[in-house]
């Protein structure tokens, strides 16, 4: 199942007012029945609501891909909620930085990542470390070039999320990026596994 907030053309409803980790929409996203998102198909129902119990029990295991400015809030907020929570990085240094207690991220200060490591968060940056995971995140950078977003980043983490994906699980694009990254460069390469 391949859900988006920021590269597709329907967006999950959102709230100005306090930042919410995406995972905590994804039962809300799926029941919504206004939503162009049906499941037909009896496995996929019966993954679907093992995956809606597994989210509503705290139960999921959430996969950060990214944990810059936007992937380690995301990440933090998951573990407050109670979520087994991965986060991917590339950059060796970031994820010793991350292991180690410091944050490289204004917003999150390091006794925040004290805690978020007390309390089960995994920094890696070991893409196998991400097998089984129920829900990923993708939050990777799309800097502009000649005005419009540079995907590579986010082609790399889809890429890399699919070589681990697995019947049932969720991945959300939650990078900045057009209208339609979703359906135009996610979905094939993440339905090019046969999943």
């Amino acid at each position: 199942m391949i859900a988006s907030r920021g590269g597709s053309r329907q967006r999950a409803p959102t709230s100005p007012v306090r930042t919410v980790a995406p995972v905590e929409g994804v039962a809300a996203l799926f029941r919504d029945e206004s939503r162009s998102c049906t499941v037909s198909d009896p496995v996929s129902a019966t993954h679907l609501e093992s995956l809606l119990a597994r989210l509503e029990e705290r139960a999921a295991t959430v996969a950060i891909v990214g944990q810059g400015y936007v992937g380690l809030p995301v990440a933090m907020r998951c573990v407050e909620v109670g979520h087994h929570t991965i986060g991917y990085e590339v950059d060796a240094r970031r994820v010793a930085m991350l292991r180690a207690g410091t944050s490289y991220v204004g917003a999150i200060p390091d006794e925040q990542l004290a805690e978020a490591l007390a309390g089960g968060y995994r920094p890696t940056d070991q893409i196998g470390d991400l097998a089984g995971f129920d829900v990923a995140v993708i939050s990777v950078p799309t800097p502009l070039a000649e005005g419009v977003p540079d995907l590579t980043y986010v082609e790399s983490a889809t890429q890399a999320v699919a070589s681990v994906l697995r019947a049932g699980s969720v991945v959300i694009l939650e990078s900045t990026t057009y209208p339609g990254t979703t359906d135009e460069l996610v979905r094939p390469i993440l339905e090019s596994t046969g999943l």
